[in-house]
Parts: structure tokens; sequence; C-alpha cells
């Protein structure tokens, strides 16, 4: 698979293996991959997508320090968020409600049931900061965010009880097939709590595989206020990045040329891709300071240091046999500090090593 990647032109892979039964083995995978990549001429990234509290496991799935040194980010997927009790199934739960499916916040008071149970992105028992309490540096996880709503027929607003009078189910739809719905009459509205859009109204015509005319309907879904607003989450957390699924729901191609992609783009421009975070840039190169270059006679349990980094927010050190890093036997990115040990060397043996410093 690495090899494949590496032949066309990709910068490394991401694994999705969500909930992993087997941590042993989960970790061998991950080893053997991260093995690989880095052995390509320019180190090759390993990134997973990780459910967004892990089934309700909160995490217990994986090996938080095996994350942070071996996984260059872990992808939160953010969306589905709005499981009522009984909504995966499609049978009907008592408090089963029509409910957001990205929620930056949760919504409030103004919709009691969603505000008891319905997740959010900025949720401390979940997601980006359960994984931070729990150890994973913040520049190493990714928010996934949603290019996808989801319709409700039946219904006009969320919070409504979704199998009463009658049972609607929420169907899956794309931005795209969304523009439909505003074309047929959808009203917008923002919840400024929850920092998420959704549509209401009466089809005045057919939404094609959603509505009749006169039916009526309730849309969840994320545009490019929510997205912009998500995205500034991010960046104020210094969250490393961010995640798009899919892609493809987001192109409308009845849009006039330049505007066919505008979720895409607010999400780029909210980032600031090519723009260096407030604040400054990357950090210097810090300077290596024992052992030092060609020192010999070191003991098998070595102290690495290194000079501090005016900026920098942590370090990541590199340790291998080879000078070209091929195999690392140390590659961690979580160090605060200066110093590192490194213990398990051999006698009459050449090792070599090397820092980096990071910021937000």
């Amino acid at each position: 698979a690495t090899a494949w990647a590496k032949s066309h032109g990709y910068d490394g892979v991401e694994l999705d293996w969500e909930q992993p039964g087997s941590k042993a083995e989960f970790d061998q995978l991950v080893t053997a991959l991260r093995t690989a990549l880095n052995a390509w001429s320019v180190r090759g990234l390993l990134l997973l997508a990780v459910g967004d509290n892990d089934n309700n496991n909160n995490f217990s799935s994986y090996d938080i320090s095996f994350l942070n040194s071996s996984i260059d980010q872990s992808n939160l997927m953010l969306y589905d968020l709005n499981y009522t009790p009984s909504w995966a199934s499609n049978t009907c739960g008592s408090t089963d409600v029509t409910a957001y499916n990205a929620p930056l916040y949760r919504p409030g008071s103004n919709y009691p049931t969603l505000q008891s149970y319905n997740w959010s992105y900025n949720d401390a028992s979940s997601g980006p900061r359960l994984l931070n309490a729990l150890g994973l540096p913040y520049s190493k996880i990714g928010i996934g965010v949603p290019f996808y709503g989801y319709f409700y027929n039946g219904k006009t607003a969320p919070n409504q009880a979704r199998c009463s009078p009658s049972t609607s189910n929420p169907q899956y739809i794309s931005y795209n097939q969304i523009q439909q719905a505003i074309a047929a009459g959808g009203h917008y509205n923002y919840d400024n709590n929850a920092h998420v859009p959704w549509l209401s109204g009466t089809a005045s015509q057919t939404i094609s595989g959603y509505a009749n005319a006169g039916d009526s309907f309730y849309i969840t879904y994320d545009d490019t206020t929510s997205l912009k607003d998500k995205a500034n989450w991010a960046k104020s957390l210094g969250i490393g990045g961010v995640m798009i699924y899919e892609l493809y729901q987001g192109w409308v191609p009845s849009n006039p040329a330049g505007q066919r992609d505008p979720l895409l783009r607010a999400v780029v421009n909210a980032v600031g891709s090519n723009t260096p975070p407030s604040g400054g840039t990357p950090p210097a190169t810090p300077t290596l300071a024992s052992p030092g270059n060609g020192a010999s006679i070191q003991a098998l349990s070595l102290s690495l240091s290194w000079n501090s980094v005016s900026g920098a927010s942590n370090y990541h050190i590199q340790f291998s046999t080879s000078s070209a890093f091929s195999t690392l036997l140390v590659d961690d990115s979580s160090l605060t500090g200066t110093t590192r040990t490194v213990s398990g060397l051999s006698y009459s043996t050449t090792y070599y090593w090397r820092a980096a410093a990071k910021n937000s």
C-alpha cells in the first residue's frame, strides 16, 4: 500500500480502522506502516481516521501515547453527531427528536432535548477536548467537517418528535442536493448557540429523491458560515488541521465558474492555508547540545539535549542507525522540554539524531 501511494505521488496514507478490537494488532499494523513510510526519501505521512468518541468508548480502543509517537495526525470524524437513542436503527424511541448533524456547541436551553444528549465539537467529554485531555497534543488532532446533511420529511424544525405524529427517518443529502431544497422554498435559519444552519419549509416543487410538492421538511447541514466558525474554533485551540467528508458533495455544478466549490473555499480561507498563523513564522532549528556531532564512547542509556528555541511550543526528536533516518528507533514529537533519554543502545554502533522545533 505504501509503495503504491509513493508511486502515485501521494504524501502518505490514512488508516481508517475504527474501534479496533485488538490494540496489539492495531499497533502492529501502524508500526509496519510507520516503518515503511519512514523509509521514503521524504518521510511519508501517516494519518488516522477516528470516530468522534470512539463509539462511546472514550478512545479506550487506542494507546494514546502510541498514537502520539506513531501517527502524524488523528482525524476525528465529527459528524453524524445527531444520534438520538434509536436513530441508527431507524426505530423509534420516546425521546427521539430531529437533531443537528454537526453542531459546534450544544444548542442551549431553547432546545432542551438536544441540549441533554446531542454531542458537539466543543464537548469536554468527547472529541478533540477529551482526546487532548488523554494526552494527544491538539497539534496532532484534525477535525472532520461534513459537506452533507440530513433531510427529515414531514418535520419543520429541530427538536421536534421524530416519531410522532408520523415517523421521519433522516436521509443523507449532499450540499449540492440541498440547493434543490432552497430552490423549492426552504427557509434559512442559523442557530447562533450551536453555530449551525438549518432549512425548513413546504416544498413548492419536487425535491428529487426526498419530497413531493406540498411536503414539509427540515434539513440539518453545514454551510460556508458554520464551516468558517468550525475552522476558527479549531485554530483557537491550535488543532492541527481539517478533514473534509466528502469533498465532491460540496461541488455545485450549477454555480458560475470559479464559484462551484463554495464550502471548500470557505474552509481554505478560514484556515488560512497560504499564510502563517498569527503570532509569527515557524521557529528556528534547535542546536544539538549533547552528544555532539562525532561523539564516541557513549553510555548505552543516553540523554539527548538541545538548545531551546524562541517561540517553540514543542520539539520533535528522531533517533536512528541510518544517516538518512530511513528507520527510526525514536520518533517523538510530544516533547516540551529540551532533553530526551534513549535507552537500550548497543556497543560498536553508530547512531544519528536530529531535532526540530514546532509552534501552533
